[in-house]
């Protein structure tokens, strides 16, 4: 009797168990939803767009006034 004591103490119950593959599985999505994200990070270049858009973003409103006038006015002299 002793035997079948020891056996069923190194054994999980059922709920220990079921707690102990929803957690690998939970792991496991984790793991492959990171996976994705970074095979998405290599695939884009965002860079080159969001560098684009800083260098808009910085611009002086008088600045960008500034600019504006000067290429409507090479545009009119174009035309």
């Amino acid at each position: 009797m002793g035997d079948e004591e020891a056996v069923e103490t190194t054994e999980l119950s059922k709920n220990a168990l079921k707690k102990k593959l929803k957690a690998e599985e939970a792991a496991k999505k984790k793991a492959q939803k990171d996976a994705e994200k970074a095979a998405k990070k290599v695939l884009e270049p965002e860079k080159a767009h969001k560098e684009g858009a800083a260098e808009e973003e910085e611009l002086d409103p008088t600045q960008y006034y500034e600019n504006r006038l000067k290429v409507v006015k090479a545009m009119e002299v174009n035309v």
